[in-house]
């Protein structure tokens, strides 16, 4: 049995080598190793030999219910004889095989448990004719030594599944987290800056869906890298190759739109003196990108779909359609789904482009990516401009601060415009206030709402232009407070109710847990509370 553990381990193969040893050299038949069902906790046999299939199946025992000597054993952890099966009220006679064995004979039944830091985790059972000549406690010996060995076998075998499940977690989770990082290399690779989960998303279902021909509609507001995103999945995309053609609708005037994307033939009408290939022709084999897709007009919207629907295109003034092949990816700001109840966006045309929507995340709930974003393309100007413009941290500050209504658009203008201002090379509090005083005179569409969900109400743009010159000429006079005196009240109260839980307070009061920090911090309520 000993010359078996050296063996490759098999606990299969092991067990029931030694199951068969007993038998053949020492008469102690129809072996078996119950262990516990994991799920159920009744005794099973797990392992076994000279049993038929059906007695396997019937040899399970309730050990909450004390059923039979090996659930007895299993329950208590000591050895059981059973001297006769045939004349004993406990044993159950589920499993014993006569097989080969005189009618009159008399079986004996013997389990001992297979033990784990004094605790039982199995039975080793066996049967032998009782009139054997030799004693039962040579054999009680001999099963001892058998299941400490089975024992031994189990724990090498348990310990071998544990350690193989945890690194298969370990490399489950260490090829999530290359994957994340490719994913973010990937995305940095397309001028897509930041790791907030919401980015991180966004990123994630366009690369589950880049190497496919399924049409992908973008939809986010102005600023959000919509056309980024499209170039990333074409870029990760069979058709890397083939080329991306990107016209945005609202760009072209709506009399020229067909011209532009289904292109026209020669002489098809006044000043049509060549032939020209539409956008649609020009994408064949490659990505079309619609950006804007709701400023289409309903006439083109029919044409299009009809494009979709049958790869072929028909220019103006043709007299045959032509074959196109070309991956669509669109884009919009607007809210499609209420264009089509409001019968101004085709409800045909929208199932056809919304296969799978990707939403791309407003900078304002991207937290954490405004500095990133910030300083990469900070470093960017400077490059161009020739410039060693540096961010001071209360100017980092404020930016992350602020909601930008424009995006990561008009976030890189506002920068642009600090790196040619700035006079000392640092871009200070004080000028990007100047900055974002002159931004307060745009009013971008549905973005108020936003400005003041976020603590940026339009009336606090309209100060800083008023108190910017002094605070610029003199910092000590008439210093602008990004966050009112009047707010610690509010907060004070929110707090109070909510127990000191920032995350729920900051709910109360429609803020981020980063714009409440701050507050917290600008207004020393820590100290106030301390003190």
């Amino acid at each position: 049995m000993s010359k078996l553990l050296e063996k490759p381990l098999d606990p299969g193969h092991t067990i029931q080598g030694i199951l068969r040893l007993l038998s053949q050299l020492c008469g102690l038949n129809c072996g078996r190793v119950s262990l516990p069902n994991e799920v159920t906790g009744v005794v099973e046999v797990k392992y076994h030999y000279g049993l038929w299939g059906e007695d396997v199946t019937r040899g399970r025992y309730d050990v909450g219910a004390n059923e039979g000597v090996t659930g007895r054993v299993m329950r208590t952890g000591v050895t059981g004889l059973v001297p006769d099966v045939s004349d004993d009220p406990v044993f159950v006679q589920r499993i014993a095989e006569k097989a080969g064995v005189a009618s009159d004979a008399r079986l004996a039944f013997i389990a001992v448990p297979i033990m784990e830091s004094g605790t039982p985790i199995g039975v080793l059972s066996a049967q032998r004719e009782a009139s054997q000549d030799r004693s039962f406690n040579f054999d009680i010996s001999l099963l001892r030594v058998a299941s400490a060995m089975i024992g031994q076998v189990l724990r090498i075998d348990s310990f071998v599944a544990e350690q193989t499940h945890n690194l298969r977690q370990e490399n489950q989770s260490l090829k999530n987290t290359l994957t994340a990082g490719e994913m973010v290399n990937n995305s940095v690779a397309h001028g897509i800056i930041g790791t907030s989960p919401a980015l991180f998303e966004a990123v994630k279902q366009a690369n589950q869906v880049a190497d496919t021909d399924a049409p992908v509609l973008l939809k986010g507001e102005s600023g959000t890298g919509k056309e980024k995103f499209a170039r990333m999945i074409h870029q990760q995309s069979s058709r890397r190759e083939q080329p991306f053609i990107s016209i945005n609708c609202s760009a072209v005037p709506m009399e020229l739109q067909e011209a532009e994307l289904f292109g026209y033939r020669k002489g098809s009408f006044s000043g049509a003196t060549a032939s020209k290939a539409g956008k649609v022709q020009l994408a064949d084999g490659g990505t079309l990108f619609l950006d804007e897709i709701g400023d289409m007009p309903l006439t083109l919207q029919a044409k299009l779909l009809r494009t979709i629907q049958e790869k072929r295109v028909d220019p103006i003034g043709a007299t045959e359609s032509e074959s196109v092949d070309f991956r669509l990816i669109c884009a919009t700001h607007a809210p499609l789904a209420e264009m089509v109840n409001q019968g101004a966006f085709r409800l045909d045309l929208f199932y056809r482009i919304n296969v799978v929507p990707i939403e791309l995340p407003v900078l304002r709930n991207r937290d954490g990516d405004i500095r990133r974003i910030a300083l990469h393309h900070l470093n960017e100007l400077n490059h161009a401009y020739d410039r060693n413009a540096v961010l001071s941290h209360d100017a980092l500050a404020l930016l992350e601060e602020y909601a930008w209504p424009g995006n990561v658009r008009q976030l890189v203008n506002v920068l642009e415009r600090a790196t040619v201002m700035t006079a000392s090379g640092t871009i200070d509090a004080g000028l990007i206030r100047y900055i974002l005083g002159n931004e307060s005179a745009v009013q971008v569409p549905g973005a108020v709402a936003a400005d003041e969900k976020d603590g940026w109400s339009a009336s606090d743009l309209s100060q800083i232009g008023e108190q910017v010159a002094a605070t610029r000429a003199d910092s000590g006079i008439r210093r602008y407070e990004w966050v009112r005196q009047e707010e610690a009240r509010a907060i004070r109260d929110a707090l109070a109710q909510t127990s000191g839980n920032r995350t729920k307070a900051a709910e109360m009061l429609n803020l981020t847990v980063r714009q409440l920090r701050y507050r917290i911090s600008k207004l020393d309520l820590d100290k106030r509370a301390a003190g």
